[in-house]
């Protein structure tokens, strides 16, 4: 996110910084997505017991 604010400000074209900025925001959202993802646990208790922690 601050490489795209960083283009945003230094870059000659306005649109070139604004594609920069929305890739950013894009791959913070992606990246929050999948760390929420990677966090739940993959399966319920099975006819085993529960799963070892």
């Amino acid at each position: 996110m601050a490489l795209g604010l960083l283009f945003v400000l230094v870059s000659p074209s306005v649109v070139v910084g604004a594609v920069f900025l929305t890739a950013s925001a894009l791959s913070l959202a992606v990246d929050t997505v999948l760390l929420v993802f990677a966090c739940q646990r993959s399966a319920p208790d099975n006819a085993y017991g529960a799963e070892p922690v």
